[in-house]
């Protein structure tokens, strides 16, 4: 049982059912003086009630804590036997795989986990956003396999690309870096730009070897091949005119020119992603 997560609830609900008011979720730390001096003029039952009450509560709700007992021994059987969490996945289906391919799809496989499972539970700390993405009530407990959502994972980022340094964060008008994005807002636009080129952009790169398959099936269906023509022969240049060979070479020197820029891409946003891990926390 996350504890004070609990006791937030519980003081949240008090303030709504008792005393018609909102529970604040993030303030200044001036703010937060203000409104605790705002809640001890309400006097002295009134502060105990609202603020230490819920945590009576909570502790003697851990005495009894079946739900986070089962919590934990969920946690541990998902952890050990079907998601275990200091394993890396790659998406790649089975089968052998070059070592830098594993690097790739490992990294970038981490980087959507981490969007589409974690950013999206922090997503799910919002009641509405709950309500909104269907999250399953018995999942709050019973957690076997993560709860995957890419629409809440981005949603949770787009909140934190818009932070920006105000009043919140101890920036007063007067400071240069005021209405500037925080580093948290920096590193979650990064993050969003390489995900959306993962599952999105580098799927839907053009073949590189599309021009040069289709002229070679131009040029099988024009000189069909004979049953006692070795299949090398028939791929060679024998055969064909001048013209069609130099095409058929210019072709293919094309495909390795995009096959080089794809993996200088993929290097490129590999780096990228290296350089941001450290935001890669919820």
């Amino acid at each position: 049982m996350d504890k004070s997560h609990v006791i937030c609830q519980i003081e949240a609900w008090i303030l709504k059912t008792f005393y018609n008011r909102k529970a604040p979720v993030a303030m200044s730390m001036e703010d937060w003086d203000l409104y605790d001096k705002e809640l001890r003029k309400l006097g002295k039952f009134n502060y105990w009630f609202i603020e230490e009450f819920p945590r009576y509560v909570v502790k003697v709700m851990s005495w009894f804590d079946f739900l986070g007992h089962l919590h934990a021994i969920t946690y541990y059987i998902r952890n050990r036997y079907f998601y275990p969490t200091n394993v890396i996945r790659t998406g790649l289906p089975p089968g052998y795989n070059e070592t830098d391919e594993l690097i790739l799809h490992g990294m970038f496989q981490a980087l959507v986990d981490f969007v589409e499972i974690q950013e999206a539970h922090m997503e799910m700390m919002d009641p509405e956003s709950r309500k909104k993405f269907g999250y399953p009530k018995w999942r709050r407990y019973i957690r076997i396999k993560p709860w995957r959502n890419r629409e809440a994972g981005i949603a949770h980022l787009q909140w934190a690309m818009n932070l920006v340094m105000d009043e919140t964060w101890g920036v007063e008008k007067t400071d240069p870096q005021y209405g500037k994005t925080t580093s948290q807002g920096e590193c979650a636009k990064e993050i969003y730009a390489l995900f959306k080129w993962w599952t999105e952009e580098r799927p839907n790169r053009p073949d590189p070897h599309a021009e040069v398959s289709a002229y070679n099936a131009e040029l099988r269906a024009a000189r069909p091949r004979d049953e006692e023509e070795s299949l090398w022969s028939f791929m060679s240049d024998a055969g064909m005119t001048p013209e069609q060979s130099a095409k058929r070479t210019a072709l293919y020197a094309k495909a390795r020119d995009i096959e080089a820029a794809y993996d200088k891409e993929d290097d490129d946003n590999l780096c990228r992603l290296i350089r941001i891990r450290k935001g890669l926390w919820t």
